[in-house]
């Protein structure tokens, strides 16, 4: 196939600076990227071991290139080296993206292959955008959101949406994974509004708890 266009973006990302701070003469470990490797808690690691007194966040150590990310290890860092008998971890919350195309593209946690490689039995749920009253209102035919969860506790293990206002929608997803509520939660504690977008979520989590 030939995709004819004007214009090609290319977005490549990254490389962490540990290069030209020769961190490796520090003993410090570093992935194949280049990225400082830490434990949970952003200590630096050296041979494997956690190198007292060291600490990286962000970009310079960090998988996700994403500023919230960056942020909150900020303030585990803070708090661990304010708080040493109380360290805290900064990898307890799932990391979601976004792509700010048309339509948008927004995604958290695994893919349907990943959850069933992982050996546990789990449901899939894919509810267009089509079948809303809101999105048949806007004409979208091609929109929707696939969910991923464990069969039996109804945990959600991964979000994936495409279309409008994909990248709001998907925090609703976000807030349930993060703070521990499954499907079954989310549809049996609160009513939704109608006709409104989340909807779309309202009725791929239906699907999981049947």
């Amino acid at each position: 196939m030939t995709l004819q266009a004007e214009e090609l973006l290319v977005a490549v990302g990254r490389r962490p600076n540990s290069d030209l701070l020769d961190v490796a003469a520090a003993g410090i470990d570093t992935a194949e990227s280049g990225r400082v490797l830490v434990d949970e808690h952003q200590r630096v690691l050296g041979g494997g071991e956690v190198l007292e007194g060291l600490w990286a966040f962000g970009d310079l150590s960090s998988a996700h290139q994403l500023k919230h990310v960056a942020n909150h290890e900020q303030r585990i860092v803070r708090h661990n080296i304010l708080h040493p008998q109380r360290l805290r971890r900064s990898d307890t919350m799932p990391v979601p993206s976004g792509v700010f195309t048309h339509p948008q593209v927004a995604w958290v946690g695994i893919d349907e292959e990943t959850a069933r490689r992982s050996g546990r039995e789990v449901k899939v749920a894919v509810q267009e955008y089509a079948s809303i009253a809101y999105g048949w209102a806007m004409e979208d035919t091609t929109g929707f959101v696939k969910l991923i969860a464990d069969a039996e506790t109804t945990e959600i293990l991964g979000a994936h949406l495409i279309g409008p206002e994909a990248t709001t929608l998907v925090q609703l997803l976000i807030q349930a994974m993060s703070t521990g509520q499954s499907a079954r939660d989310i549809v049996d504690a609160q009513y939704w509004i109608h006709p409104a977008m989340p909807e779309l979520i309202e009725n791929a989590l239906l699907q999981l708890i049947d």
